[in-house]
C-alpha cells in the first residue's frame, strides 16, 4: 500500500513538473497575446493553450505516466481531454474578464487550477490508462 502511494506521489510530481513548464510557455505567450493583438482574453488564452498540446501529450505519455498505449488510442483521447480544457479555460476567461470585467491573471489562476484537476484525471484514468485484464482473463 506505501509503495503504490509512494509511485501516485512520484506521478504526480511527474506531472507537475510538466504543468509548471507548460504554464510557464502558457502564460508568455498569453501575456504576448495580451500585449501584441488587442483581442479578447478568451481567445488569447486558447491561442495560449492551443501551443502547449503537442508538448504536454509527448512528455505526459512518456515521462508522467510512462504509457504503453499506442498513439492512436491515447492520442485521441489527450485531444478530447485537451479540447475540453481548452473549452474551460477559454470559458472562465470570457466570463471572467471579458464579461465580468476582472483581470486576466486571477482569473487564469482559477482557471489553470481546475484545467488542471480535469487534465490530470482525464489523462491518469483515461488517456494513458495502464491496460488492465478483464475478470475473465483472470479466472
Amino acid at each position: 500500500m506505501l509503495r503504490g502511494r509512494q509511485a501516485q506521489l512520484r506521478e504526480l510530481g511527474r506531472f507537475a513538473s510538466v504543468g509548471l513548464a507548460s504554464s510557464a510557455i502558457y502564460f508568455a505567450l498569453l501575456w504576448l497575446c495580451t500585449v501584441l493583438t488587442g483581442w479578447p482574453a478568451g481567445v488569447n488564452g486558447t491561442i495560449a493553450y492551443a501551443s502547449g498540446i503537442a508538448f504536454n501529450y509527448a512528455l505526459q505519455k512518456s515521462f508522467t505516466f510512462k504509457s504503453g498505449k499506442r498513439h492512436q488510442q491515447a492520442g485521441p483521447r489527450y485531444a478530447v481531454i485537451h479540447l475540453g480544457g481548452m473549452l474551460l479555460n477559454g470559458g472562465f476567461l470570457w466570463l471572467g474578464v471579458d464579461l465580468a470585467g476582472w483581470g486576466y491573471i486571477p482569473v487564469q489562476i482559477v482557471a489553470t487550477a481546475v484545467v488542471t484537476i480535469w487534465s490530470y484525471l482525464g489523462q491518469r484514468f483515461w488517456a494513458f490508462q495502464p491496460h488492465q485484464a478483464s475478470p475473465r482473463s483472470q479466472s
